[in-house]
Parts: C-alpha cells; sequence; structure tokens
C-alpha cells in the first residue's frame, strides 16, 4: 500500500518536494490510483500553480507552467522587429490573426486555386497557402486556397507557384 512518501508503484518521492525544476517548484505529491504515473503540484516563478507528471520534470521536458514559452515568443518578436524584417504587411503573429487570414482567403477564393475542386468535392476542408512560404506573413494577398493534394505538391515538391492572376 503507498503511503505520502510512495508512489503507485512503490517507489519512494519525498525527494521531489521542495525541488526546482525550471521555473516549477514541487510543493506535493498527488495520489491518482487510476493513474502509474506520479503527479505533482508546483508552484510556477509567475504565481500560477500546475500539476506536472514527475517524469517530465525530472526529464526537463517542463520547465514552467507556460509562462516560459510566451517570454520565448515575445523575445523572438522583439528581435524579429529590431533586425528590420518586419515591414506593413508583417506582424508577430497569434493565433487570432492567423484565423483572421484564414478566414479572408476562404472567403475571397471558395475553391482550389490549381485544380479548381471544391470543399464538398474534397470532403475535407481546403488549406490556405502562403504564397511567399513565410508563415508570419498574414497579409490576405499572401494566402490562396488549395486541396490538401495540390497542397502537398506545392510545399513538399519545393515548387514556387503563382496563381495565373497575378
Amino acid at each position: 500500500m503507498a503511503n505520502k512518501y510512495t508512489n503507485i508503484r512503490g517507489q519512494k518521492c519525498p525527494e521531489m518536494i521542495n525541488r526546482k525544476f525550471g521555473r516549477l517548484l514541487v510543493l506535493s505529491y498527488i495520489i491518482e490510483k487510476s493513474s502509474m504515473h506520479d503527479y505533482y503540484l508546483c508552484r510556477c516563478d509567475c504565481g500560477k500553480e500546475k500539476i506536472a507528471k514527475g517524469v517530465r520534470l525530472r526529464n526537463d521536458s517542463i520547465k514552467s507552467c507556460g509562462c516560459l514559452r510566451q517570454e520565448r515568443a515575445r523575445k523572438w518578436c522583439q528581435t524579429r522587429n529590431q533586425s528590420g524584417k518586419e515591414n506593413a504587411n508583417y506582424s508577430c503573429s497569434n493565433s487570432f490573426e492567423k484565423r483572421v487570414f484564414r478566414k479572408a482567403v476562404r472567403t475571397r477564393d471558395k475553391v482550389c486555386q490549381m485544380c479548381g475542386k471544391t470543399k464538398k468535392e474534397n470532403d475535407r476542408e481546403l488549406d490556405v497557402h502562403h504564397l511567399d512560404a513565410d508563415t508570419w506573413n498574414n497579409d490576405p494577398k499572401n494566402g490562396v486556397l488549395l486541396c490538401r493534394s495540390c497542397h502537398k505538391i506545392i510545399t513538399h515538391g519545393g515548387n514556387v507557384w503563382r496563381p495565373c492572376n497575378e
């Protein structure tokens, strides 16, 4: 039977409590009888609490509650802006901006711009393709609608393709 110092498999785990892994400080062990994994309640440096698997803490695959990823993305955006790559069509993309971009291209095109298939003929949603292959450039003029097979040909074949009406 497991006590507060062992996990379900009988392994000792008090050495994890009060240890710091990246930005996470382990507060307590969480016993889940239905699971074969050990879980820990952790507090991040930013103040948020997170439940993390012990194996992810031990092998350094988790370092924060998610705030570290956001900080790195913000820093990357700032360096991108300062390096001169930023112009009027660029911005540090977020999920909202990408959704707006995709919606604008889908409303404009409706069919695959290479073969002419519709969503119904394709039996799935059509893909939005960035013409300049830069996923950060979310200007609607930079996007076209392609079916899955045409999109694979363009992206994996290394072909450069532009619509005929340019």
